[in-house]
């Protein structure tokens, strides 16, 4: 399978079954509520990963959705990022772009990276398709890496001896 963008979401939320026999159409309904979207998405299918069933107390699997239209996942993703943490049922909902196991893995290897950044003030930083790690210094420079241990010597360093302006 290429790494290409593609229309689909991961949903992780509620008990296992709740669904009902129509998952698809119980998602849509489900995300035009959650997100007050205009309309009501069109979606090509939804089903949970498939994975076993898990037992009691264990996390429901997810949901893989299929949108229509690339432009609708955008405007999901979008709203479920601006918005304050979702919630269904007194449960929390998370909203993911759905990546290929080969891409999730490489996006994943930046984890120790960006835990670091987290911690460096002033700094901005995100992870843009496939995997490349987008650097905002406080002066606006910019850096991008496509290696996690190149970006984790950058960090070590360059960031980590940085004082916020701000804090000072």
């Amino acid at each position: 399978m290429k790494n290409v963008a593609s229309c689909n979401l991961n949903l992780r939320f509620q008990q296992q079954g709740t669904e009902g026999p129509r998952p698809t159409e119980f998602v849509a309904d489900f995300l035009h509520n959650l997100l007050h979207l205009d309309v009501k998405p069109i979606l090509d299918r939804a089903h949970r990963t498939l994975r076993p069933r898990p037992g009691d107390g264990a996390p429901p699997r997810p949901f893989v959705v299929r949108v229509n239209q690339f432009q609708t996942r955008n405007e999901i993703l979008r709203k479920a990022r601006e918005s304050p943490a979702l919630t269904f049922q007194g449960k929390r909902v998370f909203i993911f772009p759905d990546f290929t196991a080969i891409v999730a893995k490489k996006r994943a290897a930046f984890s120790g990276v960006k835990k670091e950044l987290h911690s460096c003030p002033g700094i901005k930083f995100g992870l843009f398709f496939p995997a490349s790690l987008r650097i905002t210094l406080p002066n606006g420079q910019l850096r991008t890496f496509d290696s996690p241990d190149l970006a984790m010597d950058f960090v070590k360093k360059n960031l980590k001896t940085m004082v916020d302006p701000q804090s000072v």
